[in-house]
């Protein structure tokens, strides 16, 4: 990808004390979207922690130019996240958390395919309205 081209996705983590987590998490999520040929983003926003996470990332980052760091104060998890999808640049945004809960690499394939498969219209901002409508009730 160049500097110019939009990424195909977005991946958010935010990150709170996950030095020990991140550098197997963003190395395998970067080869898991190199392999599949999609242009990735990652945007880890440290949630101002307390331990080594924003200089792990940065050692990451200078072997994986998709990774960015993205530093703020402890305002916990909502403000973390929506932070890193306002920075955001890819076509598609996918937040996950540092520790990859779903063993081995069976939600990134879901997301891809999810993604790549998706009838929805890429510029419909459905994802907003379905998580405005829970708290509107429309």
């Amino acid at each position: 990808m160049n500097g110019n081209q939009r990424p195909y996705l977005t991946v958010v983590i935010p990150a709170y004390n996950e030095e020990s987590r991140l550098p197997e998490t963003l190395k395998r999520i970067t080869s898991y979207f190199r392999e599949q040929g999609h242009s990735v983003e990652i945007l880890v926003v440290d949630d101002g922690s307390n331990d080594r996470t924003a200089q792990v990332v940065r050692e990451v980052a200078a072997e994986y130019p998709e990774v960015r760091l993205i530093q703020s104060e402890h305002r916990g998890k909502g403000f973390t996240v929506r932070t890193g999808v306002l920075n955001a640049t890819g076509e598609h945004i996918l937040v996950c958390d540092a520790d990859l809960a779903t063993k081995k690499n069976r939600s990134l394939r879901l997301t891809c395919r999810m993604v790549t498969q998706s009838p929805l219209p890429r510029a419909k901002g459905w994802a907003r309205a379905a998580s405005a409508s829970r708290f509107t009730g429309t």
